[in-house]
């Protein structure tokens, strides 16, 4: 007598070996955590009201451009709001 074999799909195969790998299971929960934390970002600064760009850099920034134009890269001294004019930094609803 001969037997059987079932026939198995591809993605069936996938999660049969997926579910048995830990560390590959660890792992893709890991880029799943990831994945909603940049989904839901733009909640995440509104609820915890973060700053924006400018004011979270201010300092870095206002010492970059005062060395740019000391080392003579840019004609005049400029300031963050000019390099980033209100309205840059909107949200944008997708």
């Amino acid at each position: 007598m001969t037997a059987v074999a079932a026939a198995r799909s591809p993605l069936g195969l996938f999660w049969r070996r997926l579910r048995a790998d830990r560390v590959a299971l660890a792992a893709l929960a890991v880029i799943a955590a990831l994945a909603l934390v940049a989904l839901f970002a733009p909640l995440v600064t509104d609820l915890f009201g973060a700053p924006g760009p400018t004011e979270q850099n201010r300092a870095a920034l206002e010492l970059f451009l005062r060395y740019a134009y000391e080392q003579g890269i840019a004609r005049r001294l400029m300031t963050p709001e000019e390099i980033f004019p209100p309205g840059i930094d909107v949200k944008v609803a997708v």
